[in-house]
């Protein structure tokens, strides 16, 4: 089965916001590179962006929401919130369930991929 793609629609995945689990909203997530440009997210945990087609694995990707505790630097995801982050991201988009889905199941049988 080839690598199915959905819009980078989740929490953000870091450490930073991981202590607000009851205040975490989906957040588009944008190529800062390419001014905005959407972001997309593969079973296969790949990011891609929409408008230059750069690619790489999620752990090459850094994030920075607008929360004021993340002071203007950039996180990558850690293991466990990102797996959190899915899960929020599960239970408000039916749409894209069975790509996120998949997504999960890769994330949890490769967790040597996120260290």
């Amino acid at each position: 089965m080839s690598e199915s793609w959905i819009e980078l629609v989740m929490p953000c995945p870091t450490d930073t916001c991981m202590m607000y689990a009851n205040d975490r909203p989906l957040i588009y997530w944008g190529h800062v590179v390419c001014n905005g440009a959407s972001m997309e997210i593969s079973d296969e945990a790949n990011i891609r962006c929409t408008e230059c087609g750069y690619k790489n694995f999620m752990t090459f990707f850094t994030f920075q929401c607008s929360r004021k505790e993340h002071n203007g630097k950039f996180e990558a995801a850690s293991y466990n919130v990102l797996r959190a982050a899915l899960v929020t991201a599960l239970e408000h988009r039916d749409s894209d369930s069975d790509v996120i889905r998949r997504l999960y199941k890769f994330v949890n049988n490769n967790k040597y991929k996120f260290q």
